[in-house]
């Protein structure tokens, strides 16, 4: 039901969006260089999957058949627009990163090249090829057409795709609401460039001033600034109104044919999409980087473990962290003064050492793990190990990492006693698995009898409670086996529920679900609980009666033909409820089975609605 609910959506928004693009038509009534339903189409069948193409072909279908054309054309160029949208979602998927289509300029580029510019030619040729030959189309207007075709979905898969699949993707507006006066001043700016291009009111673009790239740093700032989506977004609305001046007759793109100067407009309009995606998609990429980076210096120089400062070429202490300081015995307060220098901090004999570390990180921009000595505040030398890397070249930057080689000798005791503790933790866990089996065990016990409630619940009919099919058959034939064996007879009852098809398509399926309901409940009322009473299958109901003598099958029917009166004179159902029973007995006679006793009492039921259709 939801993937039929999808499907009739897709075909109606894919529909009304051909209509609307079909309304710029001008060099054949099916051909047109605006054509979002491209867009549409491909982002569906590539987010939801490709199971949805039956909308994209109802859509097509429906919107060139209320255009122009015959059942043959239409079913011709709905073909071609299904094929060209299955086609870019594969190659999107397969080749272009799939939902990270956006997040490399080198998948947007294959997106560009496969989706875009590759997969359109396929709808273009079929539809193309399809009114020429059913008459439609001129053989000379071939290429005009087909080119026509051509870019107008490409512009659609280039413009309107994008939009919808970053909004689906990441729908959050958490960076929307963080730059949203910097989002409003662009959407600003943009806005009255595209008036001064596109507009009425500007003389400018009514004599065609070729001032489109007016737009184009306006697109970038977007870009470097407001992300993929925004960048997305904004690119679509100037194109809309760059459609709405060009159409008009205004901006640079206007010429004496509509057809040339929405082609002229729409090759743009992918272009700067496609551009100011890459652009977006590198800065994104770069920033995701320096955060990371910056991550990682913050918890590297956080970290209580390794001492980390920064000095300039002079040996100027910077920055440290507080391990550092600590290991050093200085306070923040002083190293910001400027009281914390490497070679205050070096021994003398350690000079021709620092000066060899800091020729490596000029040449080398690193330099190598040393063993030296730090002399701490109150005069004592701490063994350090030391190495550095060079952050930047100008102002001349470096980080140095120090480890107090000290550590070493507590970090073995620890291990020794990580070494004796581990020895009292195996007897303790030891002890603590014995417990864990108990309580398997009886986990194990709660899981056998949740599995043997899971059976049960198998062999039920989920909507009346009585047993299903299977259940039915399972306890039937018990009942049949133990009659067999004791050499005495059974009864089973076959009915279903008279016109039940009638009360869904009349009342609805809510009501047929009651009719259901209340003729298992005269069912119930009728026979006796050792009797299994069963649905086995839509309007169908089933029943053994155990231990019954022959000449009680009768009063069975008739009692329950009083409950099913009793039911319909109280008046409280909107429909008349009906059951048709057919009986079939089990009297030693003859081979026989369940499935025979079944059979007999369907021919009986069927026999008894024809006796009194018939009178």
């Amino acid at each position: 039901m939801r993937r039929s609910f999808k499907i009739l959506s897709l075909a109606a928004a894919y529909a009304l969006l051909a209509k609307a693009g079909l309304l710029f038509a001008s060099v054949n009534a099916s051909a047109t260089a605006v054509w979002p339903a491209a867009g549409l189409a491909f982002t569906v069948l590539f987010m939801d999957g490709y199971d949805l193409w039956p909308g994209v072909f109802l859509g097509a279908f429906i919107a060139n058949l209320t255009t122009a054309g015959t059942i043959v054309t239409s079913l011709g160029i709905a073909t071609g627009d299904t094929l060209e949208g299955l086609l870019a979602a594969y190659a999107v998927r397969h080749f272009a990163g799939g939902r990270h289509v956006f997040d490399h300029p080198a998948n947007i580029y294959k997106y560009a090249a496969l989706a875009a510019l590759g997969s359109t030619m396929v709808a273009a040729t079929i539809g193309v090829i399809t009114l020429v030959l059913t008459g439609f189309a001129a053989r000379e207007n071939f290429g005009t057409i087909w080119l026509t075709w051509w870019l107008g979905d490409a512009g659609g898969i280039f413009l309107t795709a994008p939009v919808l699949i970053l909004w689906l993707v990441n729908p959050r507006l958490k960076r929307l609401r963080q730059t949203a006066w910097e989002t409003g001043l662009i959407m600003l700016i943009l806005l009255i460039l595209g008036v001064l291009v596109f507009g009425k009111i500007s003389y400018a673009s009514r004599i065609h001033y070729p001032l489109e790239f007016l737009c184009t740093p306006v697109v970038l700032w977007a870009a470097f600034r407001l992300g993929k989506r925004l960048t997305a977004t904004l690119t679509f609305l100037l194109s809309v109104l760059a459609i709405w001046g060009t159409l008009h007759g205004l901006g640079p793109f206007a010429r004496w044919s509509q057809n040339d100067s929405l082609l002229l407009l729409q090759t743009y309009m992918g272009v700067i999409s496609i551009m100011s995606l890459a652009v977006a998609a590198v800065v994104s990429e770069r920033e995701h980087a320096l955060q990371t980076s910056e991550i990682r210096f913050t918890r590297l120089m956080e970290s209580n473990v390794i001492g980390i400062i920064t000095m300039d070429s002079e040996g100027r202490i910077l920055e440290a962290n507080e391990t550092f300081l600590a290991m050093v015995g200085y306070s923040r307060d002083e190293m910001l003064e400027g009281l914390l220098h490497d070679r205050q901090l070096t021994p003398i004999e350690y000079e021709a050492q620092r000066e060899w570390a800091l020729e490596q990180l000029r040449w080398r921009a690193s330099c190598p793990a040393l063993e030296k000595e730090f002399i701490h505040c109150n005069g004592t030398r701490i063994p350090v190990l030391v190495g550095g890397v060079r952050l930047q070249e100008s102002p001349w930057r470096a980080v140095y990492f120090v480890i107090d080689a000290t550590h070493r000798r507590q970090a073995m005791e620890a291990l020794r006693q990580a070494y004796d503790e581990i020895e009292v933790r195996v007897a303790k866990r030891t002890e603590e698995l014995s417990e864990v089996n108990f309580e398997l065990s009886k986990e194990i016990a709660r899981r056998q009898q949740a599995e043997a409630e899971l059976r049960s619940l198998s062999l039920q009919d989920s909507l009346t409670g009585l047993y299903n099919r299977r259940g039915f058959l399972a306890l039937a034939e018990q009942q049949w086996l133990q009659a067999y064996r004791d050499k005495r007879s059974l009864i089973l009852f076959f009915g279903d529920l008279d016109g039940l098809k009638q009360i869904n398509d009349t009342l609805g399926h809510q009501r047929g679900d009651q009719a259901l309901l209340e003729a298992a409940n005269a069912l119930r009322q009728t026979f006796r609980k050792s009797d299994i009473l069963a649905r086995i299958g839509g309007d169908e109901f089933a029943i053994v009666a155990a231990q019954a003598p022959l000449e009680q099958a009768q009063v069975y029917l008739s009692r329950l033909q009083q409950t099913i009166d009793q039911v319909n004179s109280s008046g409280h159902l909107p429909f008349k409820l009906s059951i048709s029973i057919g009986t079939a007995i089990y009297d030693q006679k003859g081979e026989t089975s369940v499935q025979e006793l079944m059979r007999q009492a369907d021919q009986d039921l069927y026999a008894h609605k024809h006796s009194r259709t018939a009178s």
